[in-house]
């Protein structure tokens, strides 16, 4: 029998999807996608602010990546794919009323044919409807315009299980037969928020990700409340910086977290929008020190091909020292071998378009990482990694 391997991969919500789409084929490897919930966004957002929990949206969107491709496919895809369009506030909780209320095999036009799906649908929708009336502010609060239906489930199941999005999860994968692979970094709940020189302030994760300035961010921040928007605008940069330093708060990683690094042969830093989805899950408490305990697994930095709103002027070696910069938080006794391996730099030939990240040898003389500099740019989606060619890379290593 062939050895099992342990691959662990820091990504979030479709930065790894062609990475994990083919890793997900082979039965010898356990794959477990770690993401972290702050998504506060458009509709997200919204739920986040009525229901006051963590922001499924990543999780979703990676658990989407596991449905199994049975006689049921399509149905369930399209589910956790919905989102409700032109239709009112009124219609869209007649129809959630109706489905709970009567014994229909349908929701929004979609066929349910499993009953425990329909089950937990209903238990979870039921709850939904109840906490937005049992509060007129929440109703009126609550925009239906693209809002996520499975996202209304998972705020109400979050908020059933003591706002612990771990067991939420759980129950996901269980109703839906999904492999046991996507984990949240942590059940704590935070808001994320950045500052950037001369004295601009991302307020939310929204901005962060809508970013449109080509000065990079200097530091990002998770708080424990939400920053009173008016009131900070008043603050200099200095004293903004000084209120963020002191207020930031590293989150507790979930213990099965710890386990599963513990045992992975492979640890893979993922390519995605950075200091909305990345770097916040690396400036979790001590999870340096648990990475850099393994001595034993690959550790794979994977950079962006190109360039993206939140950092518009990154090169090869930004990208990874900003992660270094998180997973350290500039403690001197870290270095950049702890947490990497190998880092897997895109050469995109002849092609130098401006949209591509520009790599810069002399930028990675001083360390003793492995720079891996060669094509990995899918032919069929450009700006997009080839899951296969980042296979075989780190499948030779194993």
């Amino acid at each position: 029998m062939k050895k099992k391997h342990n691959i662990l991969i820091f990504n979030g919500g479709r930065g790894a999807k062609n990475i994990i789409n083919v890793f997900k084929k082979n039965k010898n490897i356990n794959i477990y996608s770690i993401v972290n919930a702050y998504d506060d966004g458009k509709s997200t957002g919204n739920l986040r602010d009525i229901f006051g929990t963590l922001g499924p949206s990543d999780i979703r969107k990676v658990q989407k990546l596991f449905i199994p491709n049975n006689s049921n496919y399509k149905e369930i895809l399209k589910l956790f794919d919905l989102r409700i369009q032109n239709i009112s506030k009124k219609i869209f909780f007649e129809e959630i009323d109706s489905f709970i209320k009567l014994n229909k095999k349908d929701l929004f036009g979609i066929k349910l044919p499993q009953k425990k799906i329909k089950e937990f649908l209903k238990v979870n929708l039921k709850y939904f409807y109840n906490y937005i009336f049992s509060d007129k502010s929440r109703y009126r609060k609550l925009n239906v315009k693209d809002l996520s239906l499975i996202n209304c489930v998972y705020v109400s199941s979050i908020l059933k299980n003591n706002n612990k999005i771990s067991k939420s999860i759980d129950d996901f994968n269980r109703i839906f037969n999904l492999s046991n692979s996507t984990f949240c970094i942590s059940d704590d709940i935070r808001f994320l928020c950045a500052l950037e020189k001369p004295n601009r302030v991302y307020f939310t994760e929204e901005q962060i990700v809508e970013k449109r300035s080509n000065s990079n961010i200097q530091d990002i921040y998770l708080l424990k409340k939400k920053l009173n928007v008016n009131r900070f605008k008043k603050l200099s940069f200095l004293n903004k910086k000084e209120f963020l330093e002191k207020n930031n708060s590293s989150p507790k990683i979930d213990n099965e977290i710890i386990k599963l690094i513990k045992k992975a042969n492979a640890i893979i830093y993922s390519p995605g929008t950075q200091h909305s989805s990345l770097y916040p899950t690396y400036k979790h408490n001590n999870l340096a020190k648990y990475i850099k305990r393994n001595k034993t697994c690959k550790k794979i930095f994977i950079t962006n091909i190109g360039a993206d709103y939140e950092t518009p002027n990154y090169d090869s070696y930004d990208y990874v020292n900003g992660a270094f910069k998180y997973l350290s938080n500039k403690n001197k006794k870290y270095k950049f071998e702890d947490f990497f391996d190998y880092i897997l730099v895109n050469n995109p030939g002849k092609n130098t378009q401006d949209k591509y990240v520009k790599h810069y040898p002399e930028k990675f003389e001083k360390i003793k990482t492995k720079i891996k500099f060669q094509n990995f740019e899918s032919k069929v989606y450009k700006d997009e990694h080839d899951g296969k060619k980042i296979y075989n890379f780190i499948m030779n290593l194993l």
